[in-house]
C-alpha cells in the first residue's frame, strides 16, 4: 500500500478513536501534516512516562512519641491541655489524618506555654515544669515533620501530583487555575511562621481544594506527552534538512508555501498556542509550589529525586526542562526553514498564503 494511504488511514483511525479536544488528538493531526511534508514515518516514544509521585510511606517523616505519664497528666488538671491531651488519647485522636494532627499540635503547643505561664504563678511543681518544658520544646522541634506529613507527604498531595490521569486537554489549558493557586499561597502563607506555632486554622479547607483533583500529575504528563511529540517531528525536520535545502537564494517554490500553509494553519494555529499554555500553566505552579518547599528546607530524598526529575528548573534532565528544550528547539528549526525560503514573517519575499 503506498505510504500515502497508510498514513492517511493512520490519521483517519486516530482522529476517529480520539476525542477531537484532547492533546493527543492535537498532536496525532500536527504529525500527519508533518509527515506528509518531511516524508518520514513521525511517532512519539510511547515508552516514555512521567515520574510518579513518591508513596506516602517514602514521603512520611518519623514523628517521635511525646509522652507524660498518668501521675503528671493528673496534675496538670488545672489547664485546659489536660483536656486536649485527653482528646489525643481517645479512639478517634489515635487515627487523627495528618492534617488533624498538625492542628493538634500547634494547639498543643499553645496550651502548654499557658500552663507553663499557669504553673510558674502558682509555684507548681519545678520537675513537672521542667518535665512540661522538655514535652513543649519536642513538639516545636518535630512541628516542621508534622507539617510535612501533612501536605507534601499527605493524601491530597498524593492525589494533586498523581499522573494517573489524562493529559491537559486543549480547552482546560486555557484556564487559569485560580482556586489552586490561591490555595497553594494561601498553604504557604499559614505554614511559613511555623516557627512561632501560630494558629492553622483552614488547612484543611486548603488541603481540600488541592487535593480535588490531579492537575500536578496532568501538567506532568503533559510535559512529558508534548515533549515526546516535538522531539520526534524535530528528528523529522532535522533529516530532512540534511537531504538538502528547501530553496535556494531564500526564493520560495510551491513546496515552500505547502510548509509554510502547515506552519501557520496547523502549528501556529493551533499547536503551539497549546504548548505556550502548557508552558504558563506549568511555570505557574512551581512558582507556587517552590517556596512552600522552603518552608520544609530540605525536603526528604525521595521528594527531592522526585522534584529533580519532574518540575525541576535547574536540573536539565528534568521532565519540564525536556520539554522546554525541545520547544525552543522546534522553533529554531522552523525559524531556519522559513529564513532558507525567505517567508519569515517581516522578509519581503514572504507569502504568507495560509489555507
Amino acid at each position: 500500500m503506498p505510504k500515502f494511504y497508510c498514513l492517511l488511514l493512520t490519521f483517519f483511525f486516530m482522529t476517529a478513536c480520539s476525542d477531537r479536544n484532547s492533546s493527543g488528538a492535537l498532536f496525532e493531526n500536527y504529525h500527519y501534516r508533518m509527515s506528509n511534508i518531511t516524508g518520514s514515518d513521525i511517532a512519539p516514544d510511547a515508552s516514555i512516562d512521567p515520574p510518579a509521585y513518591p508513596s506516602r510511606r517514602q514521603l512520611a517523616a518519623p514523628i517521635p512519641a511525646v509522652k507524660i505519664d498518668l501521675l503528671e497528666y493528673l496534675r496538670l488538671s488545672p489547664c485546659d491541655l489536660q483536656r486536649l491531651i485527653g482528646k489525643r488519647n481517645s479512639g478517634l485522636g489515635k487515627v487523627m489524618e495528618t492534617s488533624q494532627r498538625l492542628i493538634y499540635e500547634i494547639e498543643f503547643i499553645r496550651l502548654s506555654d499557658q500552663c507553663l505561664e499557669l504553673l510558674r504563678e502558682t509555684d507548681a511543681d519545678s520537675q513537672l515544669q521542667q518535665k512540661l518544658q522538655q514535652a513543649v520544646d519536642a513538639k516545636r522541634q518535630h512541628l516542621p515533620g508534622v507539617a510535612w506529613n501533612a501536605t507534601f507527604a499527605g493524601a491530597e498531595f498524593n492525589r494533586f501530583f498523581s499522573v494517573a490521569a489524562v493529559s491537559v486537554d486543549v480547552e482546560a489549558v486555557r484556564v487559569r487555575p485560580n482556586l489552586l493557586l490561591e490555595s497553594l499561597g494561601r498553604l504557604h502563607n499559614r505554614l511559613a511562621p511555623l516557627a512561632q506555632a501560630t494558629g492553622v486554622e483552614g488547612i484543611e479547607q486548603e488541603l481540600a481544594v488541592i487535593g480535588s483533583e490531579k492537575y500536578g500529575g496532568r501538567l506532568l504528563r503533559s510535559l512529558a506527552q508534548a515533549e515526546s511529540y516535538l522531539r520526534a517531528v524535530n528528528l523529522a525536520i532535522d533529516a530532512r534538512l540534511a537531504q538538502g535545502p528547501l530553496c535556494f537564494n531564500q526564493r520560495a517554490n510551491r513546496r515552500a508555501e505547502i510548509w509554510q500553509n502547515v506552519f501557520y494553519k496547523y502549528y501556529i494555529g493551533q499547536v503551539q498556542p497549546y504548548l505556550a499554555a502548557l508552558h504558563q500553566r506549568t511555570r505557574g505552579l512551581v512558582q507556587v509550589v517552590e517556596p512552600l518547599l522552603q518552608v520544609f528546607a530540605p525536603p526528604p530524598a525521595a521528594f527531592a529525586d522526585y522534584w529533580r526529575a519532574s518540575f525541576s528548573l535547574d536540573d536539565d534532565a528534568s521532565v519540564l526542562r525536556r520539554f522546554e528544550r525541545a520547544l525552543d528547539r522546534h522553533t529554531r528549526l522552523w525559524q531556519d526553514v522559513l529564513n532558507q525560503c525567505g517567508m519569515m514573517p517581516g522578509s519581503e519575499s514572504t507569502t504568507h498564503k495560509p489555507v
